[in-house]
């Protein structure tokens, strides 16, 4: 159970990004092709099928793991408890345990606006997104130690201002 929660945590951002690529179409002369591979009709046979089931578990992903967190503190047996909850909760303070599911959140929304805009909206929207993130952690603090929260709050800076320095290209 808690190696298999770990991969899924480890590599939905990645799974996240490539499928909502593979949802993007663009027109190439009368054609409408997938963005990744020109000669590929946008959405068409059996793997539109599966990306749209593997999107329907991604995209709420944030959601899922929030369920899955308040179900297991509060109504599954210890053992269950123990596997999962140290996993989500490890890191956070009381008040804050799942703080998780709102980084998974943040994920989602810039990967989505990564995915399906460009040039300086994509640039204002990611900046915006990722500052929001900081304020909303600079009032909460959700880390147990204070030296967790400093490196959080330092990783969204510098990302926050790196988006706006990529405005200025």
């Amino acid at each position: 159970g808690r190696v298999v929660l770990q991969s899924i945590l480890l590599v939905y951002g990645s799974c996240l990004e490539l499928s909502l690529k593979l949802m993007w179409c663009v027109n190439i002369f009368d054609k409408r092709v997938m963005y990744l591979d020109g000669d590929v009709q946008c959405r068409s046979g059996p793997g539109s099928v599966f990306l749209y089931l593997f999107l329907s578990i991604l995209l709420p992903f944030p959601l899922i793991l929030a369920g899955i967190w308040y179900w297991a503190s509060r109504h599954s047996p210890s053992n269950i408890k123990k596997n999962f909850l140290v996993i989500l909760e490890a890191s956070y303070r009381e008040g804050c345990k799942g703080w998780e599911a709102i980084s998974y959140g943040r994920r989602l929304l810039v990967i989505t606006v990564f995915v399906f805009t460009n040039g300086e909206l994509r640039t204002l929207l990611i900046a915006i997104i990722i500052a929001s993130f900081l304020v909303v952690h600079s009032i909460f603090t959700p880390m147990s130690s204070r030296s967790g929260n400093r490196i959080e709050a330092i990783c969204l800076a510098s990302l926050t201002a790196v988006a706006c320095l990529e405005g200025f290209k």
